[in-house]
């Protein structure tokens, strides 16, 4: 089986990987929060949403990363994830968000493809 933080074709490591193994959750009144990258590398402004999967209330924040924390193959204006978000009214908890994120076996490479995706 393979690791979720590595690929499932060449278990090499993902570039997410080492930045998901020290996420956090945490918990608000409507979401369960599942940090990707500490809010602090992103520019102010910047974060937008993308569902992951509407009807189960999983959504993607990405953003512009600030020049610091840019890796230089990418543009300024390129967006990364942020955080997981999980919807409470839909159920979510942070036992289950856990069990979620540790089941996604392809969560690194999923998290991946989005920031390929252009956010506006």
């Amino acid at each position: 089986m393979t690791h979720p933080l590595t690929t499932s074709t060449t278990r090499t490591e993902h570039p997410l990987a080492h930045e998901l193994a020290q996420n956090a959750y945490a918990k608000t009144d409507s979401d369960i929060i599942y940090t990707v990258r500490t809010d602090s590398r992103f520019i102010p402004g910047t974060l937008r949403s993308r569902a992951i999967d509407s009807a189960q209330g999983i959504i993607a924040l990405a953003g512009q990363l600030k020049p610091e924390y840019l890796p230089p193959d990418r543009k300024p204006e390129s967006f990364f994830n942020q955080a997981v978000l999980f919807s409470i009214e839909k159920g979510w908890d942070i036992v289950k968000a856990k069990a979620w994120v540790t089941s996604r076996r392809s969560l690194a490479a999923e998290l991946a493809e989005f920031e390929r995706i252009n956010i506006v």
